[in-house]
């Protein structure tokens, strides 16, 4: 039965809808057509909130085309309009808040950590441009945990990421063009090709794992869409040029391999990613998918001349000469990047001498230069006390994944996340949307196994 107080918010979006319809006649047409898909986006978040976490997720993969004036991405005023329309829901259906508590209080507790290190750190105005990207993230992880409650919506999800992906990929591939002089591939200039590394990698191993399985209940022919998708996928995830994101993936596969412990299995997928590449290179090299610098790139990935590590090595060194100094509070949230240099004059390696100085020649300078690192970084920037929330949180996610690892779906999330960690080594992904998609997935997907087992299909908070 429908109350007063339902009709009245009813009442009052018709009339708004009428009113910005007669507004809309008052622009030219292009803007009148865009302002009302926009009303109507709007009103079907309040009205479905989960329509506006569907959308958020889609988006991650190409937020970097749907920049709006000011810097931020068309994901910000969509996350405000999902979060808004929850609260509606929240007060008009009274549903229940089911979230993992414990997670949730490390990442509060985490946050404030962060927060509090403006108190110390060198330059406060990082802190606070840190403390803002962290509260949307953790805003998300919160809104995420409340909405998705079945194992369906998560499939929805993951569908919707990798659709995104796909998008992504082909105009990234048109954007940086085809032939022997085209770079690494990526959406934007301002980009990083490792990011897009990362979340390609996350699109394919939701292929294998969630979507190929998922489809053999429609019918469709699963092996058209395999060979038709999955190379165009790995053709996207070389040209990228990520030797991290490489790497990554072959050791989250090899991971996968030994955690399903089926030999059989392990034959026939290891032969069919032998079989795919052996096809795909020589048809990648012959028709220039790859550029030489990228081939490059990995020819060189394991050669003795490739010295260390594309640069991270020496950062490492950086870092730990901040870690050594700032070992219980570190230098600041966000300060990594900035405190840098003069970090680096106070930093010698191997034989007493300074390899930044020495063999980069930036002027006798050390460039400014982020940890490359997630585990380096939260140290470095957190102390120990944020190294020490940060994997409790991690922990908790990957066991509980662990532990319902029988199903397909919380194996496949385990390995993304895995992959994800992996790639970590090489790559700050700590502050990135889609890192937070996939601790997302992790966190929420015990929660709707527990659901969906339970004999009323109810669960208290308490419970979780």
């Amino acid at each position: 039965m429908i109350s007063n107080k339902q009709n009245w918010i009813s009442y009052f979006i018709v009339t708004l809808s009428a009113m910005l319809a007669v507004i809309t006649l008052l622009f030219p047409p292009v803007k009148a057509v865009l302002l009302c898909v926009a009303l109507i986006v709007s009103l079907s978040i309040l009205k479905w909130p989960f329509a506006g976490l569907l959308l958020m997720v889609a988006l991650i993969p190409l937020q970097v085309l749907v920049v709006m004036p000011g810097g931020r991405t068309i994901l910000y005023p969509i996350g405000i309009l999902t979060a808004f329309g929850l609260i509606i829901k929240i007060l008009l259906q009274k549903i229940k808040i089911r979230i993992n508590k414990k997670l949730t209080f490390l990442i509060l507790a985490f946050f404030i950590w962060g927060v509090t290190s403006i108190t110390w750190a060198e330059y406060p105005d990082e802190v606070i441009l840190r403390t803002g990207q962290m509260f949307n993230l953790m805003i998300f992880f919160i809104i995420f945990q409340i909405l998705v409650e079945r194992r369906i919506q998560i499939i929805w999800l993951i569908t919707a990421f990798v659709a995104a992906t796909g998008i992504g990929t082909v105009i990234a591939k048109f954007i940086t063009g085809f032939g022997e002089g085209v770079s690494r591939l990526e959406l934007a200039e301002a980009d990083d090709p490792n990011n897009f590394a990362g979340i390609i990698g996350m699109t394919i191993i939701f292929l294998i794992t969630v979507i190929f399985p998922w489809i053999k209940k429609f019918p469709i022919r699963k092996w058209t869409i395999m060979s038709t998708t999955l190379p165009w996928f790995i053709i996207a995830f070389l040209a990228t040029g990520s030797r991290g994101a490489v790497t990554a993936m072959l050791i989250s596969i090899l991971t996968y391999l030994l955690l399903t412990r089926k030999k059989i299995k392990t034959v026939i997928i290891g032969s069919a990613v032998i079989a795919t590449l052996l096809l795909i290179v020589p048809l990648v090299i012959k028709y220039n998918m790859l550029s030489p610098s990228v081939l490059n790139r990995y020819k060189t990935m394991y050669s003795p001349n490739e010295k260390h590590f594309g640069g991270r090595l020496p950062i490492l060194f950086v870092g730990m000469t901040m870690i050594k100094e700032n070992f219980f509070r570190g230098v600041g949230w966000r300060n990594f990047y900035r405190v840098s240099p003069d970090y680096n004059q106070r930093t010698r390696f191997w034989g007493g001498y300074n390899y930044l100085d020495t063999v980069l020649q930036k002027n006798k300078q050390f460039v400014n230069m982020g940890p490359h690192n997630i585990y380096l970084g939260i140290q470095a920037e957190l102390g120990i006390m944020g190294s020490i929330i940060f994997i409790a949180f991690l922990w908790g996610s990957l066991k509980g994944l662990y532990d319902n690892r029988t199903h397909q779906l919380a194996m496949a999330v385990f390995i993304t996340l895995f992959f994800l960690l992996t790639l970590g080594l090489s790559l700050t992904v700590t502050y990135k949307k889609f890192f937070w998609f996939a601790l997302s997935l992790a966190t929420a997907l015990p929660k709707t196994l527990r659901l969906e087992n339970s004999n009323e299909g109810k669960l208290n908070v308490s419970d979780y």
